[in-house]
């Protein structure tokens, strides 16, 4: 199975296609990231909801829904094949000059898609298939 068959990614809000505060987490991929303090987190969290209603995973569950590995749904990730919005909660931090930064903290909330989990899973399935019928074919 070739590792970029492809399926109907979710299209993103118009808004958040002009906005700075997200940006993608590695480039050429769609991951992507905004960053702030755990008191943004409750409305971004909320603007995804209203955008893709109850189409949203934890990206930590995709492994087991899908039936893949962990290293197989990174791998995908990274190469643009899902979708995938992260959270990266800031904090400020006080610089040797005495100046004032924000940095990021470990705690990140990552989400991926539902509809493109169903999708990369039947396509799992459909190479599957294939496999086995060759095997039956020899």
């Amino acid at each position: 199975m070739g590792e970029r068959e492809q399926f109907e990614f979710v299209k993103l809000p118009r808004k958040w296609k002009t906005t700075s505060a997200i940006e993608q987490l590695y480039e050429g991929t769609r991951w992507y990231v905004e960053r702030g303090p755990i008191t943004h987190f409750r409305h971004w969290h909320g603007e995804l909801r209203d955008v893709y209603k109850g189409n949203l995973i934890p990206f930590s569950w995709v492994p087991d829904f899908v039936g893949v590995s962990r290293a197989a749904l990174h791998k995908r990730a990274r190469a643009g094949g899902l979708t995938v919005f992260t959270f990266i909660v800031t904090e400020n931090s006080q610089t040797f000059l005495g100046g004032v930064r924000a940095r990021d903290t470990r705690r990140r909330y990552d989400y991926a898609v539902i509809s493109e989990c169903e999708a990369w899973r039947e396509l799992l399935m459909e190479w599957a298939a294939q496999q086995e019928l060759k095997q039956e074919a020899e």
